[in-house]
Parts: C-alpha cells; structure tokens; sequence
C-alpha cells in the first residue's frame, strides 16, 4: 500500500517520494509470493554445482536438493560473492564492489496513554538514530488498543561501531537515545532488538551494476536492493527485472 508519512513538523516525510508498505505486516508480501510454493527455511546453503542433471545445492557437504534447471540468488552480495567464486568469478569480484551498510533496530510495544501526536515518521540527527517509526501508523496496521508500536533503526555509522556489541547492550543505549528524542522515556511493554550485518544500500551503490545479473546459458541470476536502488522498493523491482529477463515478458 501506498504511505506518505508525515513528520513531527507535519510535512511529508519522504519529501516527494510516496514509501510502500506490505499490509497487514512487512512479511505479507513474501507470504503473498510463496503461497502454494513448498518452501524450505533454515538451510545454509553453502555451494552451488551444475551439470548434466542441473543445479545442486549444498550445506555441509552433503547434496539437500537437485535437478533444477536455474538458481536465482536474491541475497547480499557478499553472501553471494561466496557461492559465486567458483562459478561466475567476474560476478564474484563485482558483487563484493557493491557494499551494504549494517543497521540495529528496536522494536517494542509502549503504553499510548498521553500521547496527542500524529506523526508517523521522524528523522533524529543525534548520531545514533536515523529514524523513528510510528509503525501502527501505517497503512492496514492493526493497532493494539492502548499501545504503540515503535520501530527505531540506528544510523548506519553507529550500527557499523557496535556491530559486535551485545543485543542487550544495543538496547539499552537505543533505549536512552529514544527517551533522550521523546524527552522522557516510553512505557515500555515489550522491547526487543535485531541486527542487520547486511541492511541497506548506500545511495549510488549500484551504479554500473545493472538491476539484476543473468546468464541464461548456465541459468544463474542474481537479484536484490544493491542492484536495484536500496529499500523494499529496489529489491522489488530488481526482482521484477530478474523474472523479465529469465522469462522474456516485459513485467510492465
């Protein structure tokens, strides 16, 4: 759904740019995609081999699955890099050129009781927020009655020094920095943290990349936000180039 969220000065916050959000939560759009498609989670894949019969996935050394005639690599490029090197090391060496930046983020439920503002989105400059989220303000959210739904992500700098730090730790200082932007400390019900070693893509990242890589010969491609401009938006449409190129039909 659309979302063109305003700040705590009442302007919209993404300046012209109109964000799109999964609706009711963010992992509706994968769950929308996969519907119907077996599906096998918590597998490290960790080498890819071709040959006569097709593609063959490995973790640990043994083979969890074969016979597919394409593989499409929709992760970091450094992760890609990995599985690339023995395979496509052109792509390798490029993939490791495209860089993503890390990001902690806080999520947590807070009392609402007192609060009389409406804005959906704010941008700190203290150093260690970049942004945060009303995220119950979102288009088809559903609110918990009485509660608030924050989301706050760490700017990329301050992520990138604490990358190692424990959660806990993280949490705290995010903690603080929120209650030092609110002025006073939320209410907190729930609180939990996460890092992303792979996050974000920097502005201007993916110049000379190209929205996706394929080779139809060996039926390998690659896919993500570092190759289609950062954010959900860039993932979703360097995707959408991914699936053009593998199946000739204009996706437009």
């Amino acid at each position: 759904l659309p979302w063109r969220p305003r700040d705590p000065a009442g302007r919209t916050a993404a300046g012209e740019d109109t964000l799109w959000v999964p609706a009711p939560d963010m992992p509706a759009l994968c769950r929308a995609l996969l519907k119907d498609l077996p599906v096998h989670t918590q597998v490290q894949i960790d080498a890819l081999h071709r040959d006569a019969a097709g593609w063959r996935l490995e973790s640990g050394g043994a083979t969890v699955a074969r016979e597919f005639g394409a593989v499409v690599l929709a992760i970091p490029p450094a992760q890609a890099a990995a599985l690339l090197q023995a395979l496509q090391p052109s792509w390798a060496q490029q993939a490791l050129t495209l860089p993503m930046l890390p990001d902690w983020t806080l999520m947590g439920l807070a009392s609402a009781a007192g609060d009389r503002s409406d804005w959906q989105l704010a941008c700190p400059s203290d150093g260690v927020l970049a942004s945060i989220i009303r995220n119950h303000s979102k288009p088809g959210r559903v609110p918990v009655a009485g509660m608030a739904h924050w989301v706050a992500h760490a700017t990329a700098d301050w992520s990138a020094r604490h990358l190692e730090t424990p959660a806990a730790v993280v949490q705290d200082a995010l903690q603080q920095a929120l209650a030092r932007w609110f002025g006073q400390a939320p209410d907190w019900r729930y609180v939990t943290v996460h890092r992303w070693r792979y996050a974000v893509a920097p502005a201007g990242a993916r110049s000379g990349a190209g929205d996706c890589w394929w080779d139809a010969q060996a039926g390998l491609g690659i896919c993500g936000d570092a190759w289609g401009g950062g954010g959900v938006e860039g993932a979703w449409g360097s995707a959408r180039a991914l699936a053009a190129a593998i199946s000739g039909v204009d996706p437009a």
